[in-house]
């Protein structure tokens, strides 16, 4: 591209970005690296190549966007660009090099048509994440209400609604379909997928009870399937696994996870954002307390004993929303997660690690606070803090788009997922414990 052709493109290109950007009540902006900035560079220069930019493949220039990280090829007719700027807007999905809305640019024809079911709150999650990986293409969406699916929809680009969800897994044929409905709704489309070879990425509680859970594995074991259980990739979680494997501080022998979300106090608990936990029979462990039993697996292996006390402390719930989960691994290591929806802690975003954690080892200890701050403390030495990436974006770090990007990276390498079907029935075997050791009052063996 030269400087010419550079100057075209940024006077004609950015202007239609900018108006198309503005579609909706506030302007969103993706610099790509600011294209002003950029033109002027490449006047001195046929090529430039930097860290946010380079030769591309086809006479372009690839840029890195600042914002979203996105590598994107700007062709060389302004024209073209314009064009898949306007198929973006009619909902293509395998537009190249855009960017609209809150979607980053899409780079590459996607090798993955994905459909999904539902549209509640935690789908946006979902949703946003898949406009960030460049192999998958959303085509379609099914939801009860049409209005909430429309809306989710013009959010991320998403071409076709479908009253029936069958009719869209026949009509769509996609590689995957990923699930984001009540739990007592996966089951049957598990099902269903399964028996047309699509693979399945389904959101937990994977059931309403442990033995619905394993029907559900069962039922789709003709196809990759993958739970979304994303606490595991939250980045906090993964760098202090990667102190574990590097033994700074020797075998973890103790972890203790205290948390207190408050969002499940008053009378109007959790109507804002997920109004269905009030009809819960079961609560705390079901939808929340699952997560860090499965994290608790992820740095200590197998529970082979548990004792637990739960208990309600907001009457306007079904559920219980408090309790206390003692552990006890194969290898002799031990955990306690003390949890409860109804009080809080003094924290900017008490949902961004949900807590603070402890990790006591054989050669000193481990802390995380609710900033997501790591702390190491070696035994007879000062402690210091962990440098790692993470990110503010998303859901909790981040880890819906890190776990979908795993569910991908799995489908082009062969590789199997972390969380497995039947490696995640050992989670819920955990938490069934869980209820049955609260029922009796006594310790149960796994």
């Amino acid at each position: 591209m030269t400087a010419a052709q550079s100057n075209e493109f940024v006077s004609k290109l950015h202007p239609t970005l900018v108006v198309y950007l503005e579609s909706g009540d506030e302007v969103q902006r993706c610099a790509l690296s600011s294209e002003l900035a950029l033109a002027s560079q490449l006047a001195g220069s046929e090529n430039y190549a930097d860290g946010n930019a380079n030769e591309g493949g086809d006479g372009g220039i690839m840029r890195r966007c600042e914002v979203c990280n996105v590598h994107i090829q700007t062709p060389v007719s302004p024209s073209r660009m314009v064009d898949a700027l306007q198929k973006s807007r009619a909902g293509s999905a395998q537009t190249e090099g855009y960017h609209s809305g809150n979607m980053p640019a899409k780079t590459m024809r996607a090798q993955f048509k994905a459909v999904a079911v539902g549209a509640g709150y935690f789908s946006d999650f979902h949703y946003e994440a898949w406009t960030r990986i460049p192999e998958v293409a959303l085509t379609a969406l099914h939801n009860r209400t049409e209005s909430k699916a429309r809306e989710k929809m013009a959010a991320y680009g998403i071409a076709r609604y479908y009253a029936d969800w069958r009719e869209m897994i026949d009509r769509e044929r996609p590689d995957f379909v990923d699930i984001v409905t009540p739990p007592e709704t996966h089951a049957e489309i598990c099902a269903y997928a399964a028996e047309r070879g699509v693979h399945v990425v389904c959101q937990k509680p994977l059931a309403p009870t442990l033995a619905a859970s394993r029907g559900i594995v069962e039922a789709t074991r003709g196809v990759r399937f993958m739970v979304h259980e994303n606490f595991r990739r939250q980045p906090w979680y993964r760098r202090i696994k990667a102190v574990q494997r590097e033994g700074t501080i020797g075998e973890f022998t103790h972890v203790h996870f205290c948390m207190r979300t408050g969002d499940g106090w008053g009378r109007e608990a959790y109507l804002s954002r997920q109004p269905f936990f009030r009809s819960y029979p079961r609560l705390l462990i079901y939808e929340t307390g699952v997560h860090f039993i499965d994290v608790f697996r992820y740095l200590l292996g197998e529970a082979r004993e548990v004792y637990a006390h739960l208990r309600r402390l907001n009457p306007v719930i079904r559920g219980e929303d408090a309790g206390q989960v003692f552990l006890k691994f194969e290898n002799g290591a031990t955990a306690i997660l003390d949890a409860n929806r109804y009080n809080e802690v003094e924290a900017a975003d008490p949902r961004y690690t949900f807590g603070r954690m402890r990790i006591d080892a054989a050669g000193g200890s481990l802390e995380l606070d609710t900033e997501a701050n790591l702390r190491l403390k070696p035994l007879g030495r000062p402690a210091a803090d962990i440098a790692y990436s993470r990110a503010q974006r998303g859901f909790a770090g981040d880890c819906v788009y890190a776990l979908q990007r795993h569910f991908i990276d799995c489908l082009l390498s062969g590789e199997p997922f972390e969380s497995t079907g039947d490696d995640y029935l050992k989670t819920l075997a955990v938490a069934e414990a869980v209820y049955e050791s609260a029922g009796k009052g006594e310790v149960v063996r796994l």
